[in-house]
């Protein structure tokens, strides 16, 4: 539940929800993020609490669920371009993917990536003069700053899954990635850096190996491409450990340990499946018996051996995490 109030620095989120429900003054926008915050809230209460307890809080979760997906049916085409939005958006967006509707979920990620580029927040001038602009900053970061990344975050992800352009090009982007210089106060911040380089893998892979114009390129240049982005991943996966042997203690202190377990398997599923993609683009060698080759053979067995890994880690925490884990790594 703290990633809730990571979206909402600038205010307490009792107050936000005390204004969106006794007054009149709230923008639709709020409501969204009351009821998407909420939603979250008492699903995960739920799954802790005694059977007695649960069907109550289901209960509420169902009330808010409605709200949300009521209120973001009603949207307008035109947004006003402001943080307060960009938030209900991510928040709209989260939940798209944990109801399986990634369609959805790419039009409310595309319209958040629209209103952070009208906004500046990819280019670095966005950073400038912010020392005492009355801005927060969440784990280490510039509120404009975490929000992009977070926009970045799922629009890559999201183009991969759907097949679809990303609408954030690389080149396009100035503001720079969360420093790592230390001394560093939240050891969950290295996580975060290395989610933003799984993204850009995602949104390479799709660019390079499976867009229109990377299908119709010729043998050497795709082949070329697969090595460039297994040495991508490879690194990725080499920054990761390197991450888990310097603050894989603390970020047990800081959170549970069972859900750290969690994160960095699932992680590790997902590099893996994102490998398999690769090597399954890879143009068969001519007079090659099989279509797929060894590597993409071997990665994709590593796929599933850490997938049972993480079912069993899943099933001691009663699967509490299993829909998560479903709706953003195995669909």
């Amino acid at each position: 539940m703290a990633w809730i109030y990571d979206f909402l620095p600038t205010r307490r989120f009792p107050d936000l929800c005390l204004n969106v429900y006794f007054s009149e003054n709230h923008s639709e926008y709020d409501f969204i993020t009351v009821n998407g915050g909420l939603y979250s809230l008492f699903t995960d209460y739920a799954a802790q609490i005694s059977p007695e307890d649960k069907k109550e809080y289901q209960e509420y979760a169902r009330m808010c669920r409605t709200n949300l997906e009521t209120s973001l049916s009603n949207l307008p085409l035109h947004l006003p371009a402001s943080a307060d939005v960009i938030v209900a958006l991510l928040f709209g967006t989260f939940h798209a993917v944990e109801i399986s509707k990634p369609s959805l979920a790419w039009t409310l990620a595309s319209k958040a990536s629209e209103l952070c580029q009208t906004l500046g927040y990819h280019r670095v001038e966005c950073l400038k003069n912010t020392k005492d602009d009355g801005k927060p900053r969440v784990r280490g970061m510039h509120w404009h700053q975490f929000l992009f990344w977070n926009v970045y975050y799922i629009d890559k992800s999201l183009s991969l899954r759907l097949g679809r352009a990303s609408t954030i090009p690389d080149w396009h982007i100035t503001m720079p990635e969360p420093s790592l210089e230390d001394p560093l106060e939240d050891p969950l911040l290295p996580y975060y850096v290395l989610w933003i380089h799984t993204a850009k893998c995602q949104g390479k892979i799709y660019e390079m190996l499976y867009s229109p114009d990377s299908m119709a390129q010729p043998y050497h240049v795709r082949q070329t491409r697969v090595h460039e982005l297994v040495s991508m991943l490879h690194d990725v996966e080499t920054r990761t450990q390197e991450a888990n042997a310097k603050w894989g203690d603390r970020a047990r202190e800081m959170v549970e340990g069972a859900f750290v377990d969690f994160c960095l398997i699932s992680d590790s599923v997902l590099r893996l499946s994102m490998l398999t993609m690769v090597y399954r683009a890879a143009p068969r060698a001519e007079g090659s018996p099989t279509t797929f080759s060894p590597e993409c053979i071997k990665a994709a067995r590593a796929a599933l051996e850490k997938h049972q890994e993480c079912v069993s880690v899943m099933r001691k925490s009663h699967d509490v995490y299993f829909a998560t884990y479903i709706h953003w790594l195995a669909s």
